[in-house]
Parts: structure tokens; C-alpha cells; sequence
């Protein structure tokens, strides 16, 4: 089986206390805008009860490098016993806890070239283990910094200092 996707470690953001969710919202989105990501939210659900609100947010981000490489980064946001609080100064803020888990991975041969017979395969591994290998190795980092850029972003918006 040809290994199409590598999958960088994923990151695990916590924070419980007062935050401008609406803030660290239109903040990622525009991030994703920004760097040129295709961008779905998969799911966005809010149960509301006595505690606060639960909810359950996620998202995917889709960029193509090239005709065979292809980021793509995926978010999702946990949140419980959430509760709405205004500012002195009129703003909405939100009290709670939140985990904001984030995932990358670089997409090999996103449009299914080296998809048909055992010896297309066979050629598709020597591409991706040879030929490609330092180009791989080198979106592979570029794609680790562009998600560390976005985690600093999210730790700027919680207030959580390196």
C-alpha cells in the first residue's frame, strides 16, 4: 500500500478562562484566507444547558502546492461550560474551557496519478521514497511552520504565552 498522506504530530491547545471566542474565530478564518486555503467547516454544534454551552467545531483547510503535493490542515475546537460574559466596555467575551486540537499533513498525489495496477504503485513508492524525497522532507517542514504560525495566532488570541 503507497503511503499518500503524512501526517505531522498534532498539537493539543488548552485553555480555561475568559477569551474573545468571536475574536480567535474571524483571527483563524482569516489566517486560512490569508495563506490561500480551500476552507470548509465541517461541523459547528452548540448544545446549550445549565453549565454553559458545549460545543464542537471543525474545520479543514485544503492548500495545493503543485500538481502532487497538497496541505491540509485540520482544527478542532472542544469547548464546555461556556458562558457568555460582557466587558465594562459593552464587548462580548466567553468563559470556559477550551481544547483546540490541530493537525497537519502533507498530501502526495492528490489527483490519484499512480493509482492503477501493482506496477504504477511500484513506481509511485520509488517516486515518493527517491525521487521526491527532499522536496517532501521540505514541504513537510514548511507545512510544520505554517502550523506553528497558526498556533502562535491561538495562543495570542487565549492569552497563553509561550
Amino acid at each position: 500500500m503507497i503511503v499518500k498522506e503524512i501526517l505531522l504530530p498534532k498539537t493539543v491547545i488548552v485553555q480555561e478562562a475568559v477569551f474573545d471566542f468571536s475574536k480567535l474565530y474571524k483571527d483563524m478564518k482569516y489566517w486560512f484566507d490569508q495563506k490561500l486555503y480551500t476552507f470548509h467547516e465541517l461541523r459547528n454544534e452548540q448544545i446549550e444547558s445549565a453549565r454553559g454551552t458545549a460545543l464542537e467545531i471543525e474545520w479543514v483547510g485544503e492548500r495545493e502546492i503543485n500538481n502532487y503535493f497538497k496541505f491540509k490542515i485540520t482544527i478542532l475546537m472542544l469547548g464546555n461550560n461556556i458562558d457568555k460574559l460582557q466587558t465594562e466596555e459593552g464587548d462580548i467575551v466567553h468563559q470556559g474551557n477550551l481544547k483546540i486540537f490541530i493537525e497537519g499533513a502533507l498530501i502526495m498525489d492528490h489527483k490519484d496519478k499512480f493509482k492503477d495496477g501493482k506496477f504504477i504503485e511500484f513506481l509511485s513508492k520509488i517516486y515518493n521514497d527517491v525521487i521526491m524525497m527532499k522536496k517532501r522532507k521540505n514541504y513537510e517542514i514548511r507545512l510544520s511552520e505554517e502550523i506553528e504560525e497558526l498556533k502562535n495566532l491561538i495562543k495570542e488570541n487565549l492569552q497563553l504565552y509561550q
